[in-house]
C-alpha cells in the first residue's frame, strides 16, 4: 500500500474514523482503535486516518520527535487490531496549508464521517487552528458523531508516545513495550560486515542504524546487548543483538552497528536484505573486552541469558 493510497471502499460508503499520526500504536491509539470498531457496529467501515510524515517533521518545528516505528510497521500493528482500511495522508506543502474549516470538509467529501473519534491534543488545519471543540461543534452542525477520549494509563503512568521514547531511549525496554502494548521494533537493511561474529562462533546479520528521508531520526535505544526477536518477511527467530561500536575490535570513527544473532541455529537463507528487529529485554551495556577470548566467554554468557528469557 503506498503512502497516500486508500483501499478499494467506496467513498459512499459511511465510515467510523480515528485520526492521529499513530506512532508506535501504543495503548492510547488502540482505544482510540477499538472505539471506531465499536461505533461501527457492521453500519459503517472503521478506518485509521493518519499522515506522513509526521507534520512536525515536514514543517521542521523543533524538536522533531524520533520515530517509534516504520510506517510500514504501523500499518501491519493496526491491521492486526482489524482495521483493514487504513488511509496514509501524504503531509505536503498543499495539506499544510488548508485551513481548518478546508479540512473538514476534506474530510466529509473524501471519507463520509459517520463517527469520529480522537485524542485531547488533537489539532489541524493551518497553525493547528482546529482544536477538540471545533471539531465537536462542527460535528454537532452536520450530523457526524464525534467523540474525544481522554489519555490512557497505564500502572499510574499516562501513555504517550514521548514517554515511549523516554523509556527506549534510557534502555528500559520492558517498560516501554508494557506502555505501548507492542514491543519495540527497527526495520533494518543487511549490511555486509567483517564476518568477526562467524570467527568467534556467533555469525549475525547486521546494519547499520536505519534512516528516514525526512529530518527525523528513528528512536534508539542506547547502546548494549538486548534479547529480540527477528522478522523476516512472516517468520520470526529468537535473537540476541548487540547495538554499538563494537569496542574490542573497533572505533568509533568506524560507526555504530546492529549485530544480531540467531540462537534457533543459523542459516545462510536468514541473510535477507531488509528485516525487523523487535527488542524484548536489556541484558547489559556494550562493554570493550581485552582480547577476543574474553569476549567469547561474555557472549556465551548473554546466550545462556538470551535463551531463558526465549524459554529456548
Amino acid at each position: 500500500m503506498s503512502v497516500s493510497e486508500v483501499l478499494p471502499i467506496p467513498i459512499a460508503m459511511p465510515r467510523s474514523i480515528t485520526i492521529g499520526n499513530f506512532d508506535g500504536v501504543h495503548l492510547g491509539h488502540r482505544a482510540l482503535i477499538k472505539r471506531v470498531t465499536e461505533l461501527s457496529n457492521a453500519q459503517t467501515t472503521p478506518m485509521v486516518l493518519s499522515f506522513d510524515p509526521h507534520p512536525r517533521e515536514f514543517l521542521g518545528i523543533r524538536p522533531i520527535p524520533a520515530r517509534l516505528c516504520s510506517l510500514e510497521e504501523k500499518k501491519r500493528r493496526i491491521n492486526e487490531l482489524g482495521i483493514t482500511e487504513i488511509h496514509i495522508q501524504k503531509f505536503d506543502k498543499a495539506f499544510s496549508d488548508l485551513s481548518a474549516e478546508e479540512f473538514l470538509k476534506w474530510l466529509r467529501d473524501n471519507f463520509n464521517p459517520k463517527h469520529i473519534v480522537v485524542g485531547t491534543n488533537f489539532f489541524f488545519g493551518k497553525n493547528r487552528g482546529g482544536n477538540t471543540q471545533v471539531l465537536q461543534e462542527w460535528g454537532s452542525q452536520n450530523k457526524i458523531h464525534t467523540e474525544v477520549l481522554q489519555p490512557i494509563e497505564h500502572d499510574s503512568i499516562i501513555v504517550s508516545s514521548t514517554e515511549i521514547r523516554v523509556h527506549i531511549q534510557s534502555g528500559n525496554i520492558k517498560l516501554a513495550n508494557k506502555i505501548c502494548g507492542f514491543d519495540y521494533a527497527l526495520p533494518m537493511t543487511a549490511q555486509h560486515g567483517d564476518a568477526r561474529g562467524r570467527e568467534l562462533g556467533f555469525p549475525t546479520i547486521n546494519s547499520a542504524p536505519p534512516q528516514l528521508e525526512s529530518p527525523a531520526l528513528y528512536c534508539l535505544p542506547p547502546h548494549g546487548v538486548y534479547v529480540t526477536l527477528l522478522r523476516i518477511e512472516n517468520q520470526l527467530f529468537p535473537a540476541i543483538t548487540n547495538f554499538g561500536i563494537r569496542p574490542t575490535f573497533h572505533n568509533a570513527t568506524e560507526g555504530e552497528y546492529f549485530e544480531t544473532h540467531i540462537l534457533s541455529g543459523w542459516d545462510d537463507r536468514l541473510s535477507s536484505k531488509h528485516f525487523t528487529v523487535y527488542f524484548l529485554d536489556r541484558i547489559r551495556p556494550e562493554q570493550r573486552y581485552s582480547d577476543k577470548n574474553e569476549l567469547i566467554l561474555r557472549i556465551q554468557e548473554d546466550i545462556k541469558i538470551a535463551r531463558t528469557l526465549h524459554k529456548l
